[in-house]
């Protein structure tokens, strides 16, 4: 992985141990949620994971003490969302039986909890440990006036996917977030936005209709992209631009 040369050749073969045949069983025998996926895009997701975590704010450093360690934990963490992740609710458990059964947790971390299911736990980097998202929660406070179907309470389960947001964009991944209508995931895409550091990064929001053309998304992107050159747009010197598009 990019900040981690020395360890390609280690990566590469837990890849093969590990990530080749858990794809070939979330193909075969699990239900996909609302995209489907093939193998190449699967792997695509762990590098792009791998790459988002495997980093000294979460506890990765060369030469730092117990990075073995922290580095088999992303691993783990970047195998269950990278393939895991896509799979319906009434999949969950099967992947998470797979998962306890070919053998990554014993050979990786045999301290795995064993209650719940692999999708329940995060990697903290303070205790070198997984830990329950519903740990990382943050405190819930209500904003009076605020519209009610703006309103979001911290859950483990947004949690989670806060973080993987997080992570992902500070790396430059183009994310889709899909689910049934009415989950929640503007509100949670806005939450997001809105907490970022305005900074070092800005946003862009656009909705999309049946009626929307392509014309309008270049003339969203033209009239809020700074102009860097003649035939050139992009973001503000130093800042990350990023693009949310609502109901793609």
């Amino acid at each position: 992985v990019k900040t981690l040369p020395q360890h390609v050749q280690r990566f590469d073969k837990l890849l093969n141990k590990y990530a080749v045949p858990a794809i070939e069983f979330f193909l075969e025998e699990c239900r996909e949620g609302l995209t489907q996926g093939i193998a190449a895009h699967y792997l695509r997701n762990m590098f792009n994971i791998m790459d988002s975590v495997l980093l000294p704010e979460h506890g990765v450093s060369a030469g730092k003490g117990g990075v073995e360690g922290m580095i088999n934990q992303w691993f783990i963490f970047a195998f269950i969302w990278a393939i895991g992740g896509n799979s319906h609710d009434d999949s969950r458990t099967k992947f998470d039986a797979y998962v306890r059964d070919c053998g990554i947790l014993k050979e990786l971390d045999p301290t795995f909890p064993k209650e719940g299911l692999v999708f329940d736990y995060c990697v903290s980097a303070e205790q070198q440990s997984f830990v329950p998202w519903s740990s990382l929660m943050p405190s819930f406070a209500y904003v009076p006036g605020m519209p009610y179907f703006n309103i979001l309470v911290p859950t483990g389960e947004t949690t989670c996917y806060d973080f993987l947001l997080k992570v992902l964009i500070a790396n430059g991944t183009h994310i889709l977030t899909c689910g049934e209508t009415g989950s929640g995931k503007s509100v949670l895409v806005q939450g997001f936005l809105t907490r970022m550091n305005p900074d070092t990064s800005n946003s862009i929001q656009a909705a999309f209709s049946a009626q929307t053309a392509a014309k309008n998304m270049r003339d969203i992107l033209e009239s809020k992209l700074d102009k860097l050159r003649k035939n050139l747009l992009g973001a503000p010197p130093g800042r990350q631009t990023v693009i949310f598009v609502d109901d793609i």
